[in-house]
């Protein structure tokens, strides 16, 4: 692509160089015209070269374009087996400006096959130009910026003939030459291609050469140039040459494809001092090109024909061959079909013959061994007659006496033993049926000794065999029964010594508060589950009844080795009933987990596990609920007889910094309730589970609300009457706040009680349906009287709050709203009323909750301007400063009742605001105030006391009223 940018730019500079005026080339009017290319390929290939070519032919170094007259010579060799192809010869003119080029190229070009191979020769080059034209124009073919424009030809101009003369002969060995000469510039581009390799070519010719002598004629003074010698690279280009092969693919590139063509050309053109463009070898050379891609073209088109022709005789040679196979095939289905008939025939009768011959050779069979056992069993029959021959002794069959075959004596004996239950009534086969008897007895025996013997020899192999004939001979239950009892972990003292030491370890046992973690029997258990797997693979390899031999093994390790275990580790806790039921539930739930669980992936078939597992701890579930409530009331009896004793001592200066309940207590109530109520879903029997629930859970209300939570109540409700009392207010406001506690602490104890109601026993006890009413009633029983235990304290305490609050406005002074210096501040009195009401405020929110919460401070706002309105009752109020002060006390008392958030309590402190008017108006707006707002809920009667408290109070202003 460099070569093509340094043309672009040197057509650029051309451009710039030429001046306005110059002719555009014209196009190229006398080309002959080509037959239009087939393949996609080529033809697409054609367009960019003709578009090159006009390129050239239209750049800035030409101003006008050249006329190009191709002189064929057509060399004819006539012999018997080859003709040469033409060799054309090419002549072009091109003037630019002043100067002319004309250049002649001979082009030789072979063609074989598929491959057309094309060489051009450039045989002669001549330069003209006018001596004043410029250096750079006359070596490279660029006009001079400075010369004037030639001028152009007129229409009235005479043209120059152009003649072609051809004398062509043809005989064998003769050579014809044909020549044409001319020397013709025009305005336009004329190009002739003569080929004589066909007739239509000649007149191509001809009607070219026609056209040129039609052009008019300019007529060139040749002025000689410099010449320039091309600059000749180190590597030699050599031309390429067209194949199909440069068509292939889809990475086909036109750019690529004209830059391989134009190289060697480009490479001529490169001097030491430049690229000297010359546009003339490239015309020709795409020329050249043109004609070898469409003779290419016609090559591949001629053997895409004889292609097509080939693929359809082969097509119609196909169908052919494949009917004629068709109707082979279809005679030789018929044939198959025939032999398939016959065949299924044959095998239909040779099944049948089949099953004659083997129920007939069944029969044989059975015949001959019940002949066998006949013999056999008149050989044990006559084992008690004495014989001549033998001195009295009968001779038995080997199988009798060979010790080797006992497993097939094992065999015929069972046979045996089924022929003489069938013929008990046959009195002749006593002795047969006695001695029959004595062999099998003497026969098992036997099978099980050797069984032993091989199993402490650890022969595997021979425990299958005689655990196979005994299951064969009488089910081998004795066999599977034997094996399980001499297992080491049954009788070895060692093992026994092992798991008795591993449970008085009472060190690795841990207490954590209220529960227990016992690593024993993680390391028990963990013991056994090896000693079954390994059990488990001899008894898979060994037994053919495996289940049945596991399930032996599994009873047995329960009713020995785990009960035994379980009972040392609880004799240990005998004598502490809190451990031993803690002991308890621990060992129930890890024997489950840690051994069932495990267990039940084994898949034994017959053995229930859990009824194994209840079987060991039915003892202690059995009298559980004894045990449970004889610790709970110890342990409830003693905590609470204990706070209470602490609690009597208190004096009375602090026994108001008390917490309220002690949280120890009731949490220890909580978390012993919890614990024995998870241990009774354990250790309970089904019978009675919801029994036992009922029971701890009503000990657990009893001790808890009525015998510890009541009797909390009752100390703190009673609080000091004022009146009467000699205790200062710090101190009564100290009973109050610890009443408000105690209060907190019952609410918060009864939410626990409850959420422990619906979590711990509810869901346990609704298969009872009695149990459940029961729990529940007795549940919002004590609660309900703890409710009332509490409403009667928070009534004492809004009792002892308003006596503080009417203690508090005693000193309130009969002058306060009778001054004449205002400062816009509240009373002394007003300042200490409102610090106590927000100190009740203050412990209500924090010691009281929800719904609770509202009614109290809402009946301590009501309760509290009752006071007020008494209170004020009592006072003279003088109009103007007075009556201000009395505004601003009253706007605080208003304010202070916003925090309440009681509509009920803003209306009546509203009320209790209004009555400020009665004291800023005049008389006669009396009327107007009352009517007009909240004075309309107050009685005539406290209206007059008020008006009267006026300090210009005249009674004829009662008459307005």
């Amino acid at each position: 692509m460099s070569w093509a940018r340094n043309i672009q730019s040197r057509i650029q500079q051309q451009q710039q160089l030429q001046k306005p005026g110059s002719l555009a080339p014209s196009g190229s009017g006398g080309e002959t015209p080509q037959k239009q290319p087939s393949s996609p390929t080529l033809s697409a290939l054609s367009s960019p070269i003709t578009s090159l070519t006009n390129a050239l032919r239209g750049s800035g170094g030409i101003s006008q374009p050249p006329t190009t007259n191709i002189t064929t010579s057509t060399t004819t060799t006539t012999n018997n087996t080859s003709t040469s192809p033409p060799s054309p010869t090419i002549s072009t003119q091109v003037k630019v400006g002043q100067t002319s080029f004309t250049t002649s190229a001979s082009l030789q070009a072979a063609a074989s096959g598929n491959n057309l191979q094309a060489s051009i020769q450039t045989t002669n080059v001549t330069v003209t130009s006018p001596s004043m034209a410029s250096p750079i124009g006359a070596s490279t073919g660029i006009p001079n910026p400075n010369a004037k424009p030639s001028s152009l030809p007129s229409p009235s101009q005479s043209p120059m003939q152009t003649r072609n003369t051809s004398a062509p002969t043809t005989n064998n060995n003769t050579t014809t030459n044909t020549t044409t000469t001319s020397t013709t510039t025009t305005p336009t581009t004329s190009t002739t291609t003569t080929p004589t390799t066909s007739s239509s070519n000649l007149g191509q010719v001809q009607q070219q050469q026609q056209l040129q002598q039609t052009q008019p004629q300019q007529q060139q003074q040749p002025t000689p140039i410099k010449q320039t010698t091309p600059y000749i690279f180190p590597n030699k280009i050599q031309p390429k040459s067209l194949t199909t092969d440069m068509f292939r693919g889809s990475d086909f590139s036109h750019v690529s494809f004209v830059e391989d063509l134009t190289r060697k050309l480009v490479n001529d053109q490169m001097g030491a001092d430049g690229l000297h463009f010359e546009p003339a070898p490239f015309n020709q050379l795409f020329l050249n090109t043109q004609l070898q891609l469409s003779q290419l073209e016609s090559n591949i088109d001629r053997r895409l024909d004889d292609l097509a022709e080939e693929c359809n005789d082969f097509s119609y040679d196909y169908k052919r061959k494949l009917q004629d196979l068709a109707g082979s095939y279809q005679e030789c289905f018929q044939h198959f079909k025939k032999l398939e008939k016959g065949v299924n025939t044959i095998g239909t009768k040779a099944v049948h013959f089949g099953d004659e011959l083997d129920s007939v050779n069944q029969q044989k069979v059975k015949a001959q061994g019940a002949l066998s056992l006949i013999n056999y069993l008149l050989e044990l029959n006559s084992v008690g007659a004495s014989s001549e021959e033998n001195g009295g002794i009968t001779k038995r069959s080997d199988i009798f006496t060979n010790s080797d075959r006992i497993h097939e004596l094992a065999h015929l004996v069972k046979k045996l033993s089924s022929v003489s239950e069938d013929i008990k009534e046959i009195s002749g086969f006593k002795q047969g049926k006695l001695e029959t008897e004595s062999i099998s007895n003497s026969l098992e025996n036997d099978l099980l000794n050797q069984f032993e013997r091989a199993a402490e020899r650890n022969d595997y192999d021979k425990m299958k065999q005689c655990a196979t004939t005994l299951h064969g001979f009488n089910g081998g239950e004795r066999c599977r029964s034997r094996y399980i009892q001499k297992l080491k972990m049954f009788f070895d003292i060692d093992s026994f010594r092992k798991d008795e030491n591993l449970a008085n370890n009472i060190t690795k046992r841990l207490i954590r508060g209220n529960n227990i973690v016992d690593t024993r029997f993680e390391i028990f258990y963990t013991d056994i589950l090896k000693d079954v797997s390994h059990e488990q693979m001899v008894i898979q390899n060994v037994f053919v009844n495996q289940t049945s031999a596991m399930a032996m093994l599994i009873v047995r390790l329960f009713e020995q080795r785990v009960r035994l275990f379980i009972e040392n580790v609880l004799s240990l806790e005998s004598n502490n009933v809190s451990m031993f039921l803690q002991t308890v539930h621990y060992a129930f739930n890890s024997t489950k987990k840690l051994l069932v669980d495990p267990l039940q992936s084994y898949g034994i078939v017959g053995v229930d596990l859990n009824q194994l597992l209840n079987s060991i701890f039915y003892q202690y579930q059995e009298g559980y609920i004894q045990k449970e409530t004889t610790y709970l009331v110890s342990l409830f009896q003693s905590n609470v007889v204990e706070e209470c004793e602490r609690l009597q001592t208190l004096d009375k200066y602090s026994m108001y910094f008390e917490d309220g309940l002690n949280p120890e207590i009731t949490q220890m109530f909580v978390q012993q309730t919890e614990n024995a109520l998870t241990r009774s879903y354990t250790l309970s029997l089904d019978n009675v589970l919801a029994d036992n629930i009922k029971t701890i859970f009503f000990l657990m209300l009893e001790y808890l609300f009525e015998k510890y939570s009541m009797f909390v109540l009752n100390k703190y409700i009673e609080l000091p009457i004022i009146p009467s009392s000699n205790v200062d207010t710090k101190s009564i406001q100290d009973a109050i706040s610890q009443l408000f506690r105690v209060v907190l602490s019952v609410n918060q104890i009864v939410g626990q009680i409850q959420s422990m109601f619906q979590v711990f026993v509810l869901p346990h006890i609704q298969t009872s349906m009695i149990v459940q009413s029961q729990c529940s009633d007795q549940l919002y029983f004590n609660i309900s009287s703890l409710e009332n235990c509490i409403n009667t304290g928070l009534e004492n305490s809004l009792t002892t709050m308003i006596q503080l609050i009417e203690k508090t406005l005693i000193p309130q002074g009969r002058n306060d709203y009778l001054i004449d210096d205002y400062d816009n501040s509240v009373t002394d009195t007003c300042a200490s009323v409102i610090k106590l009401i927000q100190s009740f405020y203050d412990m209500a929110k924090i010691n009281l909750q929800g719904k609770n919460f509202h009614i109290y401070v809402e009946e301590l706002g009501l309760k509290s301007q009752f006071v007020f309105i008494n209170h004020f009752k009592k006072f003279k109020i003088g109009q103007g400063i007075g009556t201000l002060k009395l505004m601003r006390d009253l706007t605080e008392y208003r304010n202070l009742s916003k925090q309440f958030k009681s509509q009920k309590v803003d209306d009546a402190f509203e009320l209790l605001f209004e009555i400020s008017k009665l004291h800023l108006v005049n008389p006669e707006n009396f009327k107007l105030v009352i009517e007009g707002g909240a004075l309309t809920r107050m009685s005539k009667q406290d209206l007059i006391i008020f008006i009267k408290q006026r300090s210009d109070f005249k009674s004829i202003w009662l008459d307005t009223l």
